[in-house]
């Protein structure tokens, strides 16, 4: 699920690998359009090859599917490594406790 989730992420999007791949769960585009069939987003400028932020635009249907894998298949992975102490036998560990809202959100 986590894999196909991804693809179709990518490819309702033209995101590439990179661009997709260090999106944060946050970070998933929310705000739908008018017609509602797709979704707007903002990838940073740091993973892009311009270097500059960009707009981009995924199906509903790719958002919601990777909202799915979240909700359950991920759920339960971290559940389980939470269960097993893996988290505790990080050497570093980074907690997100608040995102801030607005054109330049702010992670704490």
């Amino acid at each position: 699920m986590r894999n196909t989730s991804f693809v179709q992420l990518l490819l309702s999007s033209a995101l590439r690998r990179q661009e997709g791949g260090s999106l944060l769960v946050f970070e998933l585009p929310t705000q739908r359009l008018r017609h509602g069939r797709y979704c707007h987003g903002r990838v940073a400028g740091v993973v892009t090859r311009s270097k500059s932020s960009r707009v981009f635009y995924a199906a509903v249907d790719a958002v919601g599917q990777v909202e799915a894998y979240i909700e359950s298949e991920r759920a339960w992975a971290i559940e389980r490594a939470q269960v097993s102490g893996r988290y505790e036998r990080l050497l570093e560990m980074r907690l997100v406790t608040r995102v801030s809202r607005g054109l330049k959100p702010r992670v704490e």
